[in-house]
């Protein structure tokens, strides 16, 4: 018996499941060590893409790579750009001025007015590429190796992504972001006498009875289950990428935990267009600063130059200010402007 229980502990922790097997989750960190812990570092997975059609590109190259797969360490070089991936790039190219996981939100998910939270954009042709599944890959390596958080599902997605299952009774109109089905929702509840202009929409969405004003309840149930259970396959296929480092097992026993990650609004309400540039971890969110340092000396390196510009170290955190050029308010002020519009993202040139 003794011999038994050593040998599945073993088991267990040469699979890096000895956490789940006591289900000993205690907060969201947990989980995300638990994920960094699975990314096998033996190989690399390696994306080179341009910066031109980054989107596009980079959901071909992700998919085409076949030395590496998404749970190895993702490493990402730029076409025509100097530099060694050594955890900068990456964060980079998942959250910083390319943003992968901004562009997945933008091109395969939207949200009706200012509600929060979306829901994947209704597209055969992107399921048909395999995109969702790319997504949901991306949405596990972020976690696991630095990345934001996809912050930005609908809690019904999220249920669907983390059970495999949805219960279609507690889905409502407000769960409707496609804007021409809302739109028919609306125009049917304000309609009194004659539905007919829009028989052949109310048909499209499955029902099947008398198209008649005291018959909107049942017409609109229609039009809320058409427009929310049609999108499943796609969030089928978001759930088969998430199955990288096993992390569906992990929705499936922590869901409550997990839910931050995917559903804004869960922790608290800051501004989630920042959410690529927080740590996730607690622990690094305590322990991260930005220290500011200051060059007294351009001038003595290069006496020719008229001007530099501020420069940011991604991986060291840290801010160099060329004081020489920013003896006031107005030259700081100058020099930022230029930084600014000259690039965003304080690179070298």
């Amino acid at each position: 018996m003794v011999q038994s229980i050593y040998y599945i502990l073993t088991t267990l922790r040469h699979q890096n499941s000895l956490l789940i097997f006591f289900s000993c989750f205690y907060s969201p960190d947990d989980v995300l060590r638990l994920l960094a812990s699975r990314v096998d570092d033996s190989k690399d997975f390696k994306i080179c893409v341009s910066r031109t059609d980054f989107y596009q590109r980079a959901m071909v190259q992700w998919q085409r790579q076949k030395r590496g797969t998404p749970g190895n360490t993702l490493r990402v070089t730029f076409l025509g750009e100097a530099g060694v991936d050594t955890g900068a790039i990456r964060k980079e190219f998942l959250s910083g001025k390319s943003d992968l996981i901004g562009e997945i939100e933008k091109h395969l998910f939207e949200h009706r007015g200012h509600q929060r939270g979306k829901s994947p954009i209704y597209s055969l042709s992107n399921l048909e590429k395999g995109f969702f599944r790319t997504a949901g890959e991306v949405f596990s390596v972020s976690l696991a190796q630095g990345g934001p958080a996809p912050r930005f599902l609908r809690p019904w997605c999220f249920d669907y992504l983390s059970s495999g299952d949805l219960d279609e009774s507690t889905l409502t109109i407000d769960d409707v972001d496609d804007a021409e089905l809302y739109n028919l929702i609306k125009k049917v509840e304000e309609e009194e006498t004659d539905l007919s202009a829009w028989n052949d929409q109310i048909i499209n969405c499955g029902f099947t009875g008398a198209i008649k004003p005291e018959n909107k309840e049942a017409i609109i149930r229609s039009i809320v289950l058409h427009a929310t259970l049609r999108l499943v396959p796609l969030l089928k296929q978001i759930r088969k990428g998430l199955e990288v480092y096993n992390f569906v097992d992990i929705l499936e026993n922590h869901s409550g935990l997990c839910q931050q990650f995917f559903v804004p609004g869960v922790v608290d309400d800051d501004d989630d267009d920042d959410k690529g540039h927080k740590p996730l971890l607690m622990s690094e969110l305590k322990e991260f600063k930005i220290s500011l340092h200051f060059d007294h000396e351009c001038m003595q390196r290069m006496p020719e130059h008229k001007i530099c510009f501020p420069v940011v170290s991604a991986c060291a955190r840290k801010i160099t200010f060329p004081t020489v050029h920013m003896g006031d308010y107005s030259s700081f002020k100058s020099v930022m402007l230029q930084a600014i519009q000259f690039d965003n993202g304080f690179n070298r040139f």
